[in-house]
């Protein structure tokens, strides 16, 4: 057999069975690849949303809301006196952490 491949019994309940089996000839593929692509899509949902509950991540999110804060005060000052807010330069590269 392929290393690159276990081979795994999985036990579903039946209606479980029944949906994978619709959904898998709906799309033209069989049981296992659909239940490989499904796995898969899940397993990235879980990775994307962990990405965003890592310390430097989180860091990085608070300091683009301060940012966003900063821009948007700056602009109602410059509103409330009558000039009109110039273009917002790009942030250099690292800009977010400092």
């Amino acid at each position: 057999m392929d290393k690159t491949r276990s081979l795994y019994p999985l036990r579903l309940p039946v209606q479980i069975k029944a949906a994978v089996r619709e959904h898998s000839q709906a799309r033209g593929v069989s049981m296992n690849r659909f239940l490989n692509s499904v796995i898969a899509e899940k397993l990235f949902a879980l990775e994307y949303q962990a990405m965003f509950h890592h310390p430097r991540c989180k860091a990085i999110l608070r300091r683009a809301a301060e940012l966003v804060e900063q821009e948007e005060a700056q602009a109602q000052a410059q509103k409330s006196t009558g000039v009109e807010p110039g273009p917002i330069e790009p942030a250099e590269s690292g800009d977010l952490l400092h």
